[in-house]
């Protein structure tokens, strides 16, 4: 296996794009239309937005040395026998100009740009946005389209991207395992995005298990051609966003909007990995408004791995 850098050697720089929308819609099945919990719409989105700052990195730290009352520059923090870049991150907001969290925008201001897009059907806000980005001349390495209730709580997310697209070539494109907290878990989580219905999504999508091995700061990672490509999110390189804008964008064809926007939009294109099963923690993204843990409660549960098994992770 050839060697292939864990980490950029030059700054980072990622784009990313949230279509942002609460308000009242005709249909409630997505939670962002149910205005009745505004305010758990405000903590995921705030959440969302804390998380992305916090993907914001220099590449030296410093110490507050209160015993000599001065403040210590660190040298560079170090995955393996690499030194970590820089990571320089522009967040834009996509909304229809009214049905947004107004509160939560005003106390990001300095942080997050806002584009308002027409339109009279909230519900192509997320196609809008895609269009967006991919549409971008801006200059970027790697460039995110994110559902507003997702938190990014790995802080090498941007650097795993970056490694995959290199490891694949950029023939390939990389979604986190998506999930909620169990409620009552004690840290217990719900993987949402679990095996579709056949059919669904046929024939873009050709699950296979460990497609690639490869190495990420001395640990193997095996990964699978996912039965379930969807996560609210995509991460793509620059070239790869050329190669989308070269093309048709699909409107329509997996469950709705939404779900189009974030997933078909490159499965049309690209073959869609996850992590494998074993090793899920190397890439995951927390729903940040919970809307599927109630199911557990009603459905029988079916152990899949030993205790063992689980014992040994290393992700």
């Amino acid at each position: 296996m050839e060697f292939v850098r864990a980490v950029p050697s030059q700054p980072l720089r990622v784009r990313v794009y949230i279509p942002h929308f609460c308000g009242r819609l005709e249909s409630s099945r997505y939670a962002s239309g149910r205005s009745e919990e505004r305010w758990l719409r405000q903590l995921a989105f705030s959440r969302c937005l804390l998380a992305l700052q916090a993907q914001r990195r220099r590449r030296r730290d410093l110490l507050l040395n209160i015993r000599e009352r001065l403040v210590d520059v660190l040298a560079a923090a170090r995955l393996g026998e690499e030194e970590l870049p820089e990571l320089r991150l522009t967040i834009v907001v996509v909304s229809n100009g009214h049905d947004r969290l107004v509160e939560v925008l005003e106390a990001f201001r300095d942080d997050v740009q806002e584009h308002v897009v027409t339109g009279d059907d909230p519900q192509r806000l997320p196609l809008q946005t895609r269009a967006l980005l991919v549409e971008d001349r801006e200059p970027a390495d790697l460039w995110l389209y994110l559902e507003d209730d997702l938190v990014l709580l790995d802080p090498l997310f941007f650097d795993k991207q970056w490694w995959w697209l290199q490891r694949c070539g950029e023939r390939m494109v990389l979604m986190p395992h998506r999930y909620e907290l169990v409620r009552g878990g004690a840290g217990g989580r719900l993987l949402v995005d679990g095996p579709l219905q056949p059919g669904l999504i046929d024939p873009l999508n050709d699950p296979r298990e460990a497609v690639l091995r490869a190495s990420f700061a001395g640990r193997e990672v095996v990964f699978d051609r996912t039965a379930n490509p969807h996560a609210g999110l995509f991460v793509i390189s620059e070239n790869q966003r050329r190669e989308l804008a070269q093309g048709v964008l699909p409107e329509q064809g997996f469950v709705g909007p939404l779900e189009t926007a974030a997933t078909l939009t490159v499965l049309h294109r690209y073959p869609v990995c996850k992590p494998s099963l074993e090793h899920r923690r190397f890439l995951m993204v927390e729903h940040g408004h919970p809307s599927f843990r109630g199911l557990v409660e009603s459905m029988p549960l079916r152990p899949l791995v030993s205790t063992e098994l689980l014992g040994r992770l290393e992700w």
